[in-house]
Formats: structure tokens, C-alpha cells, sequence
């Protein structure tokens, strides 16, 4: 099977510190794959690399075999890739339906020529962009909250509504930093199953986590990452799942 993200020697360096030390990754889609380390590893410059907000030094990065090392980070999530950060990154005064409806993937609404132009096929896109959002309301466990402004929500819940809106643009590969950080046990449970089911439906996922209990529980392999390198492959049992 292709792989749908393919890293080959990323390297990058500040001041005389390597942060990410020549690091070569295989994502196979469909899969969740799991990075652990302490503070300062070079997970997060990793992720800034992957997701176009930062460019390396060295090194190349494939997304379903496009060469996008050079893209923007607009590029990469119109074509497919998402990120959720550890601060959800959401409309806090804009009620979560419409949170939702504003990640849509209704890219012809957003010039004045197509929206004069095409309106009959954009207004049918702004129909399926609704039923997308009740569907993961639903999914989320989020429809009772559908007017509630989004600062209303619990921390639990605003990273759901985080997620949701990435696949409201059709992500297809999900980078995810710390998804459980500052969660109770009860969101922490919820946020699993979601992940469990969005994998068994063919979504990808590179994540970061500290808790490496919640990694083993959900990832068909794990790297520790130490000093920019990755280290340690581990299959999990989940791997040939």
C-alpha cells in the first residue's frame, strides 16, 4: 500500500541545536502512529515541519506522493492534512454548528465570481455542509451544544469541536498534539472511542502524547523521539488489526 506521508532525512537546527536530526517516517493509510518524548525531543518542531509551518533545512516531505515540502500550510490542509493543537484553535464567541459550517471544504463560496456564477451548485454545498456538521455533532456527542458559543465549552469539548472542524475540511491525515493534555478521564474516554472509530473508517494519525499508557492503548506503532532522532520503533498489538 502507498504510503500518505512520507519523511525522508528532516532536518532542522536553531542556534547550533538540532531539533529534528535527519529524521526519516513511513505513514501507511489508516494506521495511528505514535511519537513520545520529553520536553525539547523535537516533536513540535517535527509537527511545525509537517504542517507547513516552518521549512527544513534538509530533507523532503511526500503527502500521497506529492513532493510538499515546500507548500504552505493552506496548501496542506486543502489537500488534505489537518492539525489539532493542544489550544484548540476555534471561534470562541461563534456558536459551535457555525464553528463547524466556517472549516467547510466550500471553497467556490469564498470568491464573488463563483458565488454569482455558481450559486445553484454553491448553495447545494452549503446544504451537504450542514448535514456533514450535524453528523459530527452527532458523532461527537456534541448536537446539545449546537448554539452554545464555543467558550462555553468545556476543555473536553473544545477540542472535540477542534477535530470536528478538521473534518469538516476533509482531513485525511491528522497530525494530533496531545489530544488528551488537560482533559478529565470522561472526555478522555470519549476522544479515544472517536479516534478508534475515525481510523476504522480510514482516517490516518501521527500523534504526539505524553501519556504513553493512551499511546499503546490506540497506536500500531510507537517512536520515542530523543534529541531530533526517532528512536525505538515499537509495533503494538493493534498493528496487524
Amino acid at each position: 500500500m502507498e504510503a500518505i506521508l512520507n519523511i525522508q532525512n528532516l532536518y532542522k537546527h536553531y542556534e547550533g541545536i538540532v531539533a529534528v536530526d535527519n529524521v526519516n517516517l513511513t505513514i501507511i493509510p489508516g494506521t495511528l502512529t505514535g511519537i513520545f518524548g520529553d520536553n525539547g525531543a523535537g516533536k513540535t518542531t517535527l509537527f511545525n515541519l509537517l504542517s507547513g509551518f516552518e521549512n527544513p533545512e534538509n530533507g523532503s516531505v511526500f503527502f500521497e506522493g506529492k513532493n510538499i515540502t515546500k507548500k504552505s500550510v493552506i496548501y496542506r490542509a486543502r489537500h488534505g492534512m489537518g492539525r489539532l493543537f493542544q489550544i484548540p484553535r476555534i471561534f470562541p464567541d461563534v456558536t459551535v454548528l457555525d464553528n463547524l459550517l466556517a472549516a467547510g471544504n466550500n471553497h467556490e463560496a469564498k470568491y464573488l465570481h463563483n458565488y454569482l456564477l455558481k450559486h445553484s451548485a454553491i448553495k447545494k454545498n452549503k446544504i451537504a455542509d450542514l448535514e456533514k456538521a450535524k453528523n459530527i455533532l452527532d458523532q461527537f456527542h456534541l448536537t446539545e451544544k449546537a448554539g452554545l458559543k464555543a467558550y462555553e465549552l468545556s476543555v473536553g469539548e473544545k477540542r472535540l469541536l477542534s477535530l470536528g472542524s478538521l473534518l469538516m475540511n476533509e482531513a485525511k491525515l491528522l497530525l494530533l498534539d496531545e489530544p488528551f493534555a488537560g482533559i478529565n478521564e470522561v472526555a478522555a474516554k470519549q476522544i479515544k472511542s472517536i479516534l478508534i472509530s475515525l481510523k476504522s473508517s480510514g482516517t490516518t494519525f501521527l500523534m504526539i502524547e505524553h501519556d504513553k499508557a493512551k499511546l499503546f492503548e490506540l497506536a500500531d506503532s510507537v517512536y520515542e523521539m530523543k534529541q531530533g532522532k526517532l528512536l525505538n520503533t515499537t509495533n503494538t498489538h493493534h498493528a496487524n488489526h
